[in-house]
Formats: structure tokens, C-alpha cells, sequence
């Protein structure tokens, strides 16, 4: 009986070893199974990985090729391809030779004029010219143009930290230069050429820039800006001084000074004696001064800001010949600016001023001594305009200007000083393409009165379109 026992244990332990043998073996089986399976995916992994790259090798080249082909072959633009494609950590020494970092802006620009009559100039005009039998003209006397010379090119400089002062700089040209050249031959011009050294709440400015005052500029006419018709301020080399200080209200406060060259816009000699050491703005051996008061505000319109501000300029004049018994003149005008938001999209923008002899910040039509008497010519004058977005990429513009110098000052002798009064009524727009293309059209209904020659008008209309860069 023992070995009966003896012999079915050893039966139950002989299956449960050959059972454990079998469970083991199946467990390596599955085991081999997963390891190769996990073996194929990162052959499979390297495959596609080795694939990505391929593709990716292929498209750097084919973009470089591309880039390659587009760019010009200017050393400037190799600098650019070398520092922007082969080698993005070589800084700016391979661009400016300071190392400065600078940006390029502007845009490519043409104009279309269409006058009904004659004016001083088809392009740049800033008067009508009389409609008498007298001077050959008359209200049909149509004028036609094209003009690219707005085109504009500008360069900003970023000259970084020097001290407790950021530096700063600008250059910008446009090809206006309209005299002693084919039409189809402009050759640039400075616009701007400063530099700025800024502390923060105190800021300096060296160089070519717009006057501090009458900061605003009207919408149409932008080859001569409405001067001699209403608007007054033009650019020049100077030296400025702005003081700016912005309140937890919202409230921002703006002083701002500027010592101006005296004669650079007008070259004004009035002894005919001719050179620029005759200039009479020069031989008055100091330069004219302005200031300008300013404060902005948010406004009753959600997102709008207003501003105002007051202005003064007084400058000196001396010819080197006297007219009637004076050489000695006093240039000087006060004016005030304002931008308002009124409703919605709708705003409001304006100037005016009063003043004499303003021809060198081009006011009083353009004139500022009477030759005959040897007093200056005194006027007042500005400009208003009402602007409304439309819609996101349209903006229509409505407005007026006037310039009117004291009859009594004018003299009616001498045709260059004889303009009484310029009127402009005014409509423009502008129409936003995208991708930086802008167009437009401006048409404004202009009159000139020359006196005794009798009053002389036409409508100008110039549609332009430009390219923004």
C-alpha cells in the first residue's frame, strides 16, 4: 500500500515538472516574439527617420537655391543671404561696419495728376495761376502728369545704450528734387537725417526734421502738403529739445524746443545779389526759434485718444540791400493743433494760425516782404478736415484750407508778391489692398485770388497707388 502511495506521488510531481517546463518554454516563445517586434519598429523607426532627414536636407537646399535665385547680387544683399541663411550668429558687423543694427522702409510709389487749369506747377503746385488774357492762361488750360518721385527709401539706425541714453538715428530720401533735372531723371533728396539721444522723460534731436510746430499734416497734396494754401511747418536741420511726462490718469503732458535754420526752406535773398552767402535767413547770424506746448487725453470715444496744442515761432531776416529804408525783418507766427475724436470711426483734425513774413515755414502764400514798402506781409490761416474709417481697410477724408494775407500788405505791382487769398475745398481716400498695397484718390477744388487779375480756380485730381516696404 506504501508503494502504491509512493508510486502516484511521483506520477503528480513527474506532470507538474513536464506542466512548469511547458509554461516556461511558452513564456520565452512569447518573449522572442516581442523582442522582435519591438526590433522591426526601430528598424522601421530608423528607416523613417533616415527618410525625414533626407527630405529635410532636400528642401534646405532647394530653399537656399530658391533664395539664391530672388536675391540681387548687390554685396549688400550677399552680406544679408551670408548672415540671414549660412550663418545667423555673425551679428551685424557683416552688415553695417559699426555693427549698428539697422532696418530698411519705405515704399514704391506713382502719382497721376489731372489739373483743369494752369498752375505754378502741375505736380507741386501751391497756387493757381491768373486767368487773365494778360498772362496767356485761361480756365481751360489743362494740365496731365505721372510722377514716381515720392518714392521713398529710409534706414533706421539703432546706436543702443550710451550711458542712461538710447541712441537712435534716421536717414530717409525721396527723389522731389524738381528743378535742373528731366522728369524722367529725379535724383534724391534728404528728408530726414537726425539723431536721437533719449533719457527718457528728456529727449535730444540733431539733425534734418520736421518743425515742432504745426505738427500735423492735411491728407491730400502730399507733393507740397497744402503750403502756401493753409498748412504751415516744413522740415529743416535743427537742434531739438523735448521734455514728455504721462500721468496715471492717462493725461500726457509734451514741451518741445527746437533752434531752426533761418532761410533753408525759402533761400530768400532780397538784395538779388544771389549765393548762399547772401541768404537773408543766414546773414541774420542766428537761428529762428519754436516751441510747442502739447497734452493728450483719452477721449469720450472708447480706445481714442485727443490732443491739442499751442505753438509759437519768431525768426530774423536781414538784407543786405534795404527795401524803402529797411533790411531788418521779423518773421513770427502763433498757432494752435488739435485732433479729436468725435463719434465711432469718425474724427476731427485742424490748425490755425496767425503771423507775418512766414514764407520760410511756408505761410502767408509763400510771401514775406512787400519790396515796394519794406514791411512784411501779415496773414492768418489753416486747415480742417473731418476723417472717417469706413470700414477696416477704407478711410474718406473731408476738409478746407485757407491762407489769406492782409490785402493792404500784398503788392499788387509785382505778380510774385500780389496773392491775396488761397482756398482749397478737399475730398480723399484711401484704400488699404493688403499685403502693403495701398491706393487712392484725392480731388481738390482750388482757387487762387490775385487782385486786381481777378480770382482763378481748378480742380485737381490725383489717384496714386503704392507699395509699402
Amino acid at each position: 500500500m506504501k508503494s502504491l502511495s509512493a508510486l502516484v506521488v511521483l506520477i503528480f510531481l513527474f506532470a507538474g515538472a513536464l506542466c512548469a517546463q511547458e509554461t516556461i518554454e511558452s513564456r520565452l516563445q512569447r518573449l522572442e516574439k516581442e523582442n522582435q517586434r519591438i526590433l522591426k519598429n526601430l528598424e522601421d523607426a530608423r528607416s523613417q527617420n533616415a527618410h525625414l532627414e533626407m527630405e529635410v536636407k532636400t528642401l534646405r537646399e532647394e530653399t537656399k537655391t530658391l533664395i539664391d535665385q530672388s536675391l540681387p547680387v548687390s554685396a549688400l544683399d550677399k552680406q544679408l543671404h551670408r548672415l540671414l541663411v549660412d550663418d545667423a550668429d555673425v551679428g551685424w558687423t557683416r552688415v553695417s561696419k559699426s555693427g549698428l543694427p539697422i532696418r530698411f522702409y519705405g515704399f514704391i510709389r506713382l502719382d497721376t495728376y489731372y489739373n483743369t487749369a494752369r498752375a505754378t506747377d502741375p505736380i507741386i503746385p501751391f497756387a493757381v495761376l491768373p486767368q487773365d488774357s494778360s498772362q496767356n492762361y485761361d480756365e481751360s488750360d489743362d494740365q496731365f502728369a505721372f510722377d514716381s518721385r515720392l518714392t521713398r527709401i529710409g534706414i533706421e539706425i539703432d546706436g543702443g545704450t550710451i550711458g542712461s541714453a538710447d541712441v537712435t538715428a534716421k536717414v530717409e530720401i525721396d527723389f522731389s528734387n524738381f528743378f535742373g533735372v528731366q522728369e524722367s531723371r529725379e535724383t534724391p533728396r534728404i528728408r530726414l537725417a537726425y539723431v536721437d539721444v533719449d533719457f527718457g522723460d528728456i529727449a535730444l534731436r540733431f539733425g534734418q526734421d520736421w518743425d515742432v510746430i504745426a505738427p500735423l499734416v492735411p491728407s491730400v497734396h502730399v507733393e507740397f502738403a497744402l503750403w502756401g494754401a493753409g498748412n504751415v511747418g516744413d522740415r529743416r536741420p535743427m537742434v531739438q529739445f523735448s521734455w514728455h511726462e504721462r500721468q496715471a490718469s492717462g493725461l500726457e503732458m509734451k514741451v518741445e524746443l527746437a533752434a531752426g535754420f533761418q532761410g533753408s526752406v525759402d533761400g530768400r535773398d532780397h538784395d538779388g545779389l544771389g549765393g548762399r552767402t547772401n541768404i537773408d535767413g543766414i546773414n541774420a547770424g542766428i537761428p529762428h526759434g519754436q516751441i510747442r506746448l502739447g497734452a493728450s487725453f483719452d477721449s469720450w470715444v472708447e480706445g481714442g485718444r485727443a490732443s491739442v496744442g499751442v505753438y509759437g515761432y519768431y525768426g530774423q531776416i536781414q538784407s543786405d540791400g534795404a527795401l524803402n529804408g529797411h533790411g531788418d525783418f521779423n518773421p513770427w507766427m502763433v498757432g494752435v493743433d488739435i485732433e479729436l475724436p468725435l463719434i465711432g470711426p469718425v474724427s476731427f483734425r485742424s490748425e490755425a494760425w496767425v503771423g507775418q513774413a512766414l514764407s520760410d515755414i511756408r505761410g502767408t502764400l509763400l510771401m514775406d516782404v512787400n519790396s515796394a514798402t519794406g514791411k512784411e506781409i501779415r496773414g492768418w490761416g489753416g486747415w480742417a478736415e473731418i476723417h472717417a474709417q469706413i470700414t477696416e481697410s477704407l478711410r474718406l477724408a473731408f476738409g478746407g484750407s485757407l491762407d489769406d494775407p492782409r490785402d493792404r500788405d500784398v503788392n499788387p505791382g509785382i505778380l510774385a508778391e500780389s496773392r491775396r487769398q488761397n482756398f482749397t475745398i478737399y475730398v480723399s481716400s484711401r484704400l488699404d489692398l493688403g499685403g502693403g498695397l495701398l491706393t487712392g484718390l484725392d480731388v481738390i477744388y482750388w482757387q487762387t485770388d490775385w487782385g486786381i487779375l481777378g480770382d482763378a480756380d481748378m480742380v485737381r485730381i490725383n489717384w496714386w497707388i503704392q507699395l509699402n516696404f
